[in-house]
């Protein structure tokens, strides 16, 4: 589960921020009602008011006006700056497919120029934009897009804490949406998530859980199959995408994960985004000095993410894919003949009911592989009872314990 608001002091990238909303008399956003009129131009025009979108600062003032600062919860962050690089990306979600006005959540939209890409839709394609923001630095311009088109609902709270979207819910925003089941026709028509994934290790937490949360449809998949856009650091989606022969090294627990839930792509070739300055704030030359390899400056992708109609894991299996793929990665390097035992006594005797090459290292083990592993280990009557990671409390209380007996 996303970690509750309570725990919030473990990171200082996401400092507590004062709710206000003077501006529609709501606790927790903004959203302006304004007059309904036809798009005149997409590139400067709101597609639902006729206003026009506010023009961004030029990028001399970023620096100062969106400082990289831990305090502000900047580090470690970065935004698209070109407006035609937004408006590119923005073509690739796919909402003007000829369907249903679209609500779209954005997460960490910054300092908003792909949010403007998406406003200037008309209302037949775009019905509401959320945006999910907790740096103050950037509430101005978000403020300022809400003045022009009335679709904008700020919420000034990071897209990692579970309540925010429970507040979502309360306040009415995704009253619209319909709960649509998984394996009903395509996928949902009202809903998508879009976004830029910060490259900190609370934002790579967020994508492994909602990955994980496919599986029992907890989250915002309890309304159905989405699709979520994100720009995200290529590093991240080596991990996420590593494949037998593509990325092998990086293959890891949230690969397996990530390719037994969803349908994975990259929705614009790696050129598209190159090279990193041409496209992304904060430029490169602000932070090579501090040679950090999660800093802004890591060339980014365009990526989409959406849940299949059939995950191979489920609500009733998702214990067995965590405790086979947690005990075994941690000898990724080994051959599935001499690691199996890791999962528990006698478990080689697995091996002789798989069809694959048991001589496949860890790495290199597809999701297929993976699979039917794990079946045969379900079905396995001497598998382990007790399969969940223990917490905190349960190892001090070992130690407690193991400290009595000494």
């Amino acid at each position: 589960m996303l970690q509750p608001r309570h725990l919030r002091h473990i990171s200082s990238q996401f400092p507590r921020l004062r709710y206000s909303g003077v501006l529609n008399v709501s606790r927790t956003c903004f959203n302006i009602r304004r007059n309904n009129s036809s798009l005149a131009d997409r590139n400067l025009i709101s597609g639902a008011t006729n206003k026009r979108l506010p023009p961004q600062k030029p990028l001399g003032q970023w620096e100062q006006a969106y400082p990289v600062k831990q305090a502000l919860g900047t580090t470690e962050r970065a935004w698209i700056y070109n407006d035609a690089t937004a408006r590119k990306v923005v073509d690739t979600y796919g909402l003007d497919d000829g369907g249903e006005p679209k609500t779209v959540i954005e997460i960490y939209p910054g300092p908003g120029v792909i949010s403007k890409a998406l406003l200037t839709y008309p209302r037949t394609v775009l019905n509401k934009l959320i945006l999910l923001e907790y740096s103050e630095c950037f509430h101005p311009e978000i403020l300022a897009l809400a003045e022009a088109d009335d679709r904008v609902v700020l919420m000034k709270e990071s897209a990692y804490y579970w309540e925010v979207y429970q507040d979502l819910q309360q306040q009415g925003h995704l009253d619209d949406l319909a709960h649509v089941g998984f394996n009903e026709g395509g996928v949902h028509p009202t809903l998508r998530m879009v976004g830029h994934l910060p490259m900190h290790v609370l934002a790579e937490q967020w994508l492994s859980q909602i990955l994980r949360h496919v599986a029992d449809r907890a989250w915002m998949w309890q309304y159905g199959r989405f699709p979520i856009h994100l720009l995200m650091a290529e590093r991240t989606w080596r991990r996420v995408y590593s494949q037998d022969a593509l990325y092998k090294l990086e293959r890891c627990k949230l690969s397996v994960i990530a390719q037994a839930g969803c349908d994975l792509k990259a929705s614009l070739p790696l050129t598209e985004l190159n090279p990193y300055d041409h496209h992304f704030f904060p430029h490169s030359r602000a932070i090579a000095e501090k040679k950090r390899t999660r800093l802004a400056g890591n060339p980014y992708v365009s990526v989409e993410i959406t849940p299949r109609a059939q995950p191979l894991i489920t609500l009733e299996n998702i214990e067995h894919w965590d405790f086979v793929l947690r005990q075994l990665f941690t000898t990724r390097g080994q051959p599935l003949e001499r690691a199996v035992r890791h999962l528990a006594p006698g478990a080689t005797v697995l091996l002789k009911s798989v069809s694959f090459d048991v001589r496949k290292k860890i790495q290199d083990m597809s999701v297929g592989d993976w699979d039917e592993l794990i079946r045969k280990f379900g079905e396995w009557p001497f598998r382990p009872e007790a399969l969940s990671q223990p917490s905190k409390k349960e190892w001090e209380a070992r130690a407690e314990a193991q400290e009595v007996r000494i």
